[in-house]
């Protein structure tokens, strides 16, 4: 083995850093002309320009000048919030830092069998700098001097192993012969995504007991029958396939970083504490590691960690099917993943089709709450559903709730306006349609219909509103008026019962959207969570009789009755100091969780065998989907809606809420029966996921809009 005679790192090199520094500044503003022609190639940019030119053409025709207005502006101009951020325009950016982590990229060439320079490019290409490149040569030990000059060229170090030494042993070698605090090995060959390295090295880092790391790869994306030769099948395939999976990989929620028992595979990063502790190959006294896997074995038992980041994309050379474990390995993380990303493929197309139908529409959505809440949290996940489609989807909620609004929103992606309710109809103008999502914001869209040219008005009707008041109360009728108020407006709900409850009582016809969830965020985080004890989680909300409290906490304590040890209950949605709860406490071991948001809700359901919905009824039952898509099994009401997403006996366990009977059974048949409990959490988790907001956000379009 020989190397070359200078194998000082790259970034010592006085002119590396400025050539770098230019490399990377060409790229970002290929990136800006690439947002830009797209921005310009929109039809809803286009339509703009031509309008503003017809605008200054009149203008100038009848003297009224050329200056270009802008929105109506609101009585309370401060009230317009500009959003942290629109996702989706495609993948979550690779991180932007890299701690004082210096990295070597080992690209392993097999003699003979690579294409110089074309499998090398791609290193180059997508690879952001700091990074010192080293070509490690292994085979036949022939036809080399394409790649003595590639690394001249691109100033790579060169490590030139003798004849007859093939991939894990020259693997270990690079290893070996790397100074970095990291390093990645990587295959002549291997498609790359954009920003693997930045999400590799975020991954090590995240945890210092983190040893090696592995990417997404296609076998992880394969369906759980498929065979190392199928492991792609279905995916798209080449670079630009490469590209779409590694951006559709890294688009939604932050990354879990699963952890997995053995890495290998054609794109592999390395710690080199780990290598200091476990020797370095065949030739350390016959006592070292022999592959990749070996590597990762004897790691393992010295107390490290392997993971993949769950980010990142890479797929293997054509031909090569070395990729670690069989696809998924158990994990039920990976298997979240996997579901959610060929459902990605599908996510993108409706996009895409969407775009091409209503790109440049305006929809603003009137949404008075206080708190978080399902319907809110429903709402503004479509929006931004839309705004990812071209829309420009808005929400405006009351100005008196604003500052709590923003306590339990603080990272909204959604452009928000604050308005009093005479203030929405100006603050709706220049809007296509108008949506209101409650009973009381109904009234408030009155003198938009009597406009001379009104938008489109819709009512999304999220629950029977007048069953939530007693029979002849004021709030009871103007619930029930809210469906015959507005002339042509067009009225739709999330799910069949729902529609049936307002055409049979309130006689008028109400669309079916379909029923949605946040499936990016509420997924499986964590692997299936011990099982010396069944744990359930419930939602106690005093605040809402129809949800039965006190019949919750009957249900488990009635199960802690007959299990007694073996179950560990759980509460949510309600502060523990809360006098209201504080009267409906029960005498029994229970924990209560409070008011949770997004990301300690997501953790309490992956760490929740089963979750009980012992309300009256539920209209669609969002916690529900939630629970399911993190991986429990869902104890719903019989009555309401949560037929259109839940079977019984299939993903989930429907009983009669009207006594505590059916569900007090319910829970101790799923603590006696391990098989059956894993059996519905494994179809619920897999059967939720096409119901993410973009399927609805395209039929609520259509109902406002048609096939326009």
């Amino acid at each position: 083995m020989r190397s070359r005679p200078d194998t000082t790192p790259m970034t010592r090199d006085p002119g590396w850093e400025l050539r770098h520094e230019l490399e990377r500044a060409r790229a970002e503003l290929r990136a800006a002309r690439e947002r830009i022609a797209w921005m310009e190639s929109s039809r809803f940019w286009k339509a703009r320009n031509a309008w503003w030119s017809l605008r200054e053409l009149a203008g100038g025709l009848l003297g009224l000048g050329t200056r270009r207005p802008g929105p109506p502006p609101l009585p309370r101009p401060e009230a317009l919030e500009a959003p942290a951020g629109i996702p989706g325009r495609g993948a979550r950016p690779s991180p932007a830092w890299r701690t004082g982590a210096n990295v070597d990229v080992l690209v392993l060439v097999p003699d003979g069998r690579a294409r110089v320079p074309e499998d090398l490019d791609p290193v180059i290409r997508h690879t952001r700098p700091p990074y010192r490149l080293v070509l490690v040569a292994h085979g036949s030990g022939e036809g080399r001097d394409p790649l003595r000059g590639f690394s001249r060229t691109q100033r790579a170090d060169l490590l030139e192993c003798e004849e007859g030494v093939e991939r894990d042993a020259a693997i270990l070698r690079g290893l070996a012969a790397s100074r970095a605090e990291l390093a990645a090995v990587v295959e002549a060959g291997a498609v790359l995504g954009p920003g693997w390295l930045d999400r590799l090295v975020a991954c090590a880092e995240s945890d210092g007991r983190i040893g090696m790391v592995r990417p997404l790869g296609p076998g992880d994306l394969a369906g759980p029958a498929a065979g190392p030769g199928d492991a792609d099948a279905g995916l798209p395939a080449g670079p630009a396939g490469v590209r779409l999976l590694a951006s559709i990989v890294a688009d939604g929620a932050p990354p879990s970083y699963p952890r997995i028992e053995e890495v290998d595979g054609p794109c592999v990063l390395v710690r080199r504490g780990l290598l200091d502790g476990s020797g370095r190959g065949p030739e350390a006294g016959g006592h070292g590691p022999r592959s990749l896997a070996d590597l990762s074995r004897r790691s393992r038992l010295a107390g490290w960690q392997s993971a993949v980041a769950d980010d990142a994309y890479v797929a293997g050379p054509p031909g090569n099917g070395v990729w670690g474990p069989a696809p998924g390995g158990g994990s039920r993380v990976l298997e979240g993943k996997r579901l959610r990303v060929r459902e990605g493929l599908r996510r993108r197309r409706l996009r895409e089709e969407c775009r091409a139908r209503f790109e440049g529409r305006r929809v603003l959505f009137v949404l008075p709450v206080l708190d978080r809440g399902g319907g809110a949290n429903v709402v503004l996940s479509e929006a931004r559903a839309m705004l990812r489609m071209g829309v420009d989807a808005r929400v405006l909620n009351l100005a008196q709730f604003r500052e709590g609004f923003l306590r339990s929103y603080p990272d909204v992606e959604v452009p928000l306006l604050f308005a009093a309710p005479s203030e929405i109809p100006r603050a709706a103008r220049g809007f296509d349609a108008v949506v209101a999502t409650a009973f009381s914001s109904v009234e408030w869209l009155l003198p938009l219909s009597r406009s001379a040219t009104p938008p489109v008005l819709g009512y999304y009707v999220q629950d029977f509103e007048p069953s939530f008041f007693p029979e002849g109360s004021r709030d009871h009728q103007r619930a029930w008026d809210s469906y015959t108020l507005l002339p042509g407006v067009r009225r739709f709900a999330k799910t069949e019962w729902n529609a049936r409850e307002v055409e049979t009582r309130a006689g008028v016809s109400c669309s079916v959207v379909g029923p949605s969830f946040d499936a990016d965020l509420f997924r499986p985080v964590e692997e299936e969570p011990p099982t010396e004890t069944l744990r359930v989680a419930a939602m106690v909300r005093p605040s809402t009789p129809r949800r039965q409290p006190a019949l919750t906490l009957e249900v488990l304590e009635r199960a802690h009755r007959r299990l007694g040890g073996r179950l560990e209950a759980t509460v949510f949605g309600v502060s523990e100091d809360d006098p209201a709860y504080v009267a409906l406490k029960r005498p029994f071991p229970y924990g209560c969780a409070g008011e949770l948001h997004d990301s300690a809700l997501v953790s309490l359901l992956n760490r929740t065998h089963v979750f009980l919905d012992a309300s009256r009824y539920q209209a669609m039952g969002l916690t529900a989907m939630e629970a399911m898509g993190c991986g429990a099994t869902a104890i719903v009401p019989s009555a309401g809606g949560a037929g259109s997403f839940a079977e019984d006996g299939r993903n989930a366990v429907f009983v009669d809420t009207s006594t505590a009977d059916a569900a007090v059974d319910a829970i101790e048949r799923l603590a006696d029966s391990p098989d059956l409990r894993a059996r519905l959490a494994r179809e619920a988790r897999a059967s939720v996921v096409p119901f993410h907001p973009e399927a609805v956000a395209g039929r609520v379009l259509t109902v406002l809009f048609g096939d326009a």
